[in-house]
């Protein structure tokens, strides 16, 4: 097995949703993140690399409790894999996606007053074992 780590950016708020599993309801929440790789290309521009990455449980709980659009986070996961899809102009593209196993939030948590981030806590960040998990 192996384990991939990935540093970006939230691109969009987070959204809580509950799934029915064998176990009973579970928490589900999805981030969209951008990830800068690599230098910048010709024309000046960043090359970044899009993952759809999904939390489980209480890291999911967690997760769209403190994270907004624009935030910085860290992410661990030992399931990254290539979704292939075709526009509607007939390009093929692919999507990343993933399990996220750890999280950490880098820099201030989302404000439900306004967008700006405050400072963090001074607490351990939290990480929670997804090995257990039903999915």
């Amino acid at each position: 097995m192996y384990n991939t780590t990935f540093i970006g950016n939230i691109t969009k708020d987070c959204t809580l949703r509950k799934v029915n599993t064998a176990s009973g309801e579970t928490s589900v929440c999805d981030l969209d993140i951008a990830v800068n790789y690599g230098r910048r290309n010709e024309d000046g521009k960043q090359n970044v690399i899009y993952i759809r990455a999904t939390a489980w449980a209480r890291l999911a709980e967690v997760a769209a409790k403190y994270l907004g659009k624009g935030q910085k986070v860290y992410i661990s996961t030992e399931d990254l894999h290539a979704r292939a899809y075709t526009t509607k102009d007939g390009k093929v593209g692919a999507s990343m996606e993933c399990t996220i196993k750890e999280l950490e939030m880098l820099g201030g948590r989302k404000s439900a007053s306004s967008e700006t981030a405050e400072a963090p806590a001074a607490a351990e960040p939290e990480t929670i074992d997804t090995a257990n998990l039903p999915f």
